[in-house]
């Protein structure tokens, strides 16, 4: 990875996806994220974990002053600020929203925490759905599930 790159923020790749964020403005297009998240998956095999925003800037496709804006952006954004948790790392994406690897603040304890995408919590029938599965998470009790 570039030395040069933001590694301290372990927030800079959550929240609004950074792919998203570079194409909607004008930075990149969507070809040059499909190229950089092939080439992540490809290093991720090899045992690396390039950030997709370094590797944007090592391909050219980004100036690292356009990297620092767009990480900023996504630092701002809503599922940085959940309130009692330090988010660690994104676990994966579902249809309703992201799963992240998340420190409760109040006793220290890791866990998985499901957010619900913004463009989704503008919609009661979801909410309601996503409070649902929650509640039906709470009494299930398996070590393969989170």
């Amino acid at each position: 990875m570039n030395p040069t790159s933001i590694e301290t923020d372990p927030l800079h790749d959550f929240g609004v996806p950074f792919g998203d964020l570079a194409v909607g403005k004008g930075f990149v297009t969507p070809q040059q994220v499909r190229e950089c998240l092939d080439l992540q998956a490809q290093r991720t095999q090899q045992g690396q974990t390039p950030r997709l925003g370094d590797l944007m800037v090592e391909l050219g496709y980004l100036l690292p002053h356009q990297l620092e804006m767009i990480l900023k952006e996504q630092k701002e954004s809503p599922i940085s600020k959940i309130r009692n948790f330090e988010m660690i790392s994104r676990l994966g994406e579902g249809g309703m929203g992201y799963v992240m690897k998340a420190r409760r603040l109040s006793d220290d304890r890791i866990v998985a925490l499901k957010v619900l995408f913004p463009k989704l919590a503008a919609d009661e029938q979801y909410i309601a759905r996503f409070e649902r599965e929650a509640e039906i998470g709470l009494t299930l009790d398996h070590p393969n599930l989170v």
